[in-house]
């Protein structure tokens, strides 16, 4: 499979249902839109309008794969302390960021992040039955710094934008842990 450069073809998608059960803090669904899925194709002016038709097709996690889709999985990551980290790992402090290789930015990307809860009065850990504070965020780099793409606070996350550089992963709070089991890109 062939996929356009982003500054020759992009194209981006939203669900306009309402998500205030998972989301409480998104109260409307959004009002500009009718309610279903919408596919918005950006060409580029250079190319002007696409001369044959465009083919959409649907996929989320990785395990859904596209035949002929290579999924990369080269990132660096640095934790708050500056030390280097290996997947699978524990996110130990604050914020944690992988970095793309240089030269390269994706246009989809897939974190697999485990949660566990850590129980005070056996010193064991548990499966986390909710996802804690914890929001992951895709950026990409502008003349004036990054620039967050998306955001999400539950699973999956995944996430799709014309140019994505780097990932910021964030705890906000304790009691909890996190580990960082895959990450790849396309």
């Amino acid at each position: 499979m062939l996929l356009a450069p982003p500054w020759l073809l992009f194209g981006g998608a939203t669900d306009s249902k309402d998500v205030s059960d998972t989301f409480p803090s998104v109260t409307t669904p959004n009002p500009h839109l009718a309610p279903g899925v919408h596919v918005r194709v950006l060409p580029s002016p250079l190319i002007g309008l696409p001369a044959t038709p465009l083919f959409v097709s649907r996929f989320g996690s990785i395990s859904d794969g596209l035949p002929g889709l290579t999924f990369r999985n080269d990132v660096r990551w640095v934790d708050g302390n500056g030390a280097e980290l290996t997947m699978p790992f524990d996110v130990t402090t604050p914020v944690v960021t992988g970095y793309l290789p240089p030269g390269h930015r994706a246009i989809w990307v897939e974190v697999d992040v485990d949660f566990t809860i850590i129980v005070e009065s056996g010193g064991g850990t548990q499966a986390a039955t909710t996802e804690p504070a914890f929001e992951i965020e895709a950026r990409t780099a502008t003349p004036d710094g990054y620039r967050i793409v998306g955001a999400r606070q539950a699973s999956p996350f995944i996430f799709t934008g014309p140019s994505i550089d780097q990932i910021v992963i964030k705890m906000n709070g304790t009691g909890f842990g996190a580990t960082v089991r895959g990450f790849s890109w396309i």
